[in-house]
């Protein structure tokens, strides 16, 4: 079980978040990988229409003749792939900062010959997270050669770095909850992320996974686990009153879910609680952070582009309104108009969607059980 970091901020204004953004049409971002090798040019011409693309970890890792390269080349790579279209999306490198993931990051190797790199058990083993070295950012040595590996992606032509797992420290299990260890490693966890995005700033960012607090140079988030909830209108809401930008991934829950219209529940919660610099994206098994490597011959949640990209949005007339829910109980019927025409509404007593499009089309989502979407927007630390 991953710990929330309960942590004062530094005295950090918000970052400036460094990207344009249209009220145009559904504001969308793509964070995807193929594991047999580079971008095709078709893929990469389709993910430069996306405003915000990262590379996920594995991506590139084998090459179409067997061999492997490490993530360090792969992902630079894909982001001068996508960096070449001269679209204006921004390309992003994906770095994990808790586990350190052995099969393609040469920072591995690093950790292998510095054992005190590497997180504790109250008993001096190394820590494993599921079968993996955790970082050890109290030691100045680890947290700058952390640091280092989205540096030289940048410096390589990448926009920034994907950092995940950025709200936890699940490399102090196994000691007592009131260890003093404990704090240590979450003050050093989050002076890594404090540095990173302070050496990256002002032309470059990164995007922290669940992360949402201001006062760490912090400007973009991304909520993994985003549904058709009050619960994530309600998170995403108070992000975006927090002035960060936000990715808002949905598709891990209702279990089973496979996006249909982009999964039209979610996209309606996202519509309403939705601000500038608030990016959408619905991606379903078996392809939730990877793509399907016969596409275009075989769809992809994440390469394919979907209708309701182009249908007109425009600039929201204000925030959401509210009404009782005559569907549930403490619940909220929630209503929201854009410049274009098009209306969103979303039912909390019921956890469904409408999204009433400009050109006349209407999307209606399913009716969903609370406790099917309970654990979504659990993860975020705002």
């Amino acid at each position: 079980l991953s710990l929330l970091l309960l942590l004062v901020p530094r005295c950090h204004a918000v970052a400036p978040f460094p990207h344009t953004f249209s009220w145009k049409t559904l504001p969308v971002f793509f964070h995807s990988q193929n594991g047999t090798g580079p971008w095709s040019d078709e893929a990469v011409k389709q993910i430069a229409r996306f405003s915000l693309a990262t590379n996920e970890k594995t991506h590139g890792m084998r090459l179409p003749n067997g061999q492997k390269q490490s993530e360090e080349i792969a992902g630079p790579y894909a982001c001068r792939q996508i960096n070449s279209q001269k679209t204006g999306t921004d390309a992003f490198f994906y770095l994990n900062s808790v586990i350190d993931w052995p099969f393609n990051f040469a920072l591995h190797a690093k950790m292998e010959a510095n054992p005190s790199w590497r997180l504790k058990f109250p008993n001096g083993s190394d820590v494993n997270l599921l079968g993996n070295f955790g970082y050890n950012m109290t030691v100045p040595e680890m947290r700058e050669a952390w640091v280092n590996e989205c540096l030289n992606a940048v410096s390589q032509g990448c926009d920034g770095c994907f950092i995940d797992q950025a709200n936890v420290n699940e490399g102090v299990q196994g000691w007592p909850a009131s260890s003093p260890v404990i704090k240590r490693f979450q003050e050093a966890h989050m002076l890594a992320i404090s540095e990173l995005a302070d050496r990256l700033a002002p032309n470059h960012y990164s995007i922290f996974n669940h992360l949402g607090v201001t006062g760490y140079n912090v400007s973009t988030m991304m909520i993994e686990d985003f549904a058709g909830s009050e619960k994530c209108i309600e998170v995403l809401q108070t992000i975006v009153q927090h002035g960060l930008a936000v990715e808002a991934h949905a598709g891990n829950e209702p279990v089973g879910n496979q996006c249909i219209n982009g999964d039209t529940n979610a996209m309606a919660a996202f519509l309403i609680g939705a601000g500038r610099y608030s990016y959408y994206h619905c991606s379903h098994s078996p392809y939730i952070w990877n793509s399907n490597p016969s596409w275009p011959s075989g769809p992809d949640p994440w390469l394919d582009w979907l209708p309701e990209y182009d249908f007109a949005l425009g600039e929201p007339e204000g925030p959401a309104s509210r009404r009782p829910s005559a569907s549930g109980s403490n619940a909220s019927l929630w209503t929201r108009k854009f410049a274009s025409g098009t209306v969103v509404q979303f039912d909390g007593g019921s956890n469904n969607g409408t999204i009433m499009w400009a050109n006349g089309k209407i999307q209606r989502g399913p009716v969903v059980n609370a406790s099917s979407v309970a654990r979504s927007c659990i993860w975020e630390f705002i």
